[in-house]
């Protein structure tokens, strides 16, 4: 697997995706960050969801848009981790059209166990995920 290309897919835009007037509808972006995160997840671990006391909660999240893309567009989103601590970990959502940026996300999620509390993101999913973040952090 090309690290480089395990954040990346892409979005054929259809009519569902967009409002009247033709242009994808802010929300969602979201969605788009959400499959992008999912499908990252996917390619490192070959699951999405974790077995035992690894889960994640959204701390946060927020976007800002810069240009509209538009019905019959291709939405490249590119997944990427921001930073990455031993609790939480920031993923960025970079969403392009034609090599212009369109949209930005940034998620950031908390490591929680099966009773819902903060914890340390298990060691082997920690390991796999500083494999693909350039900024490491030792906290």
């Amino acid at each position: 697997m090309d690290n480089n290309e395990a954040g990346i897919y892409k979005v054929d835009i259809t009519y569902q995706d967009t409002d009247i007037a033709g242009v994808v509808y802010f929300a969602n972006y979201f969605n788009y960050a959400e499959k992008g995160r999912s499908k990252l997840l996917k390619t490192l671990f070959g699951k999405t969801k974790f077995d035992g006391e690894q889960n994640w909660a959204v701390r946060s999240t927020s976007i800002n848009y810069f240009i509209p893309a538009k019905i019959d567009d291709t939405l490249v989103v590119k997944t990427s981790i921001k930073e990455l601590k031993k609790a939480s970990v920031i993923f960025l959502h970079e969403m392009f059209v034609d090599n212009n940026l369109v949209a930005a996300n940034e998620t950031h999620l908390l490591s929680i166990g099966s009773d819902l509390k903060p914890t340390r993101i298990n060691s082997e999913i920690f390991e796999k995920l500083s494999e693909i973040y350039t900024n490491k952090i030792d906290n």
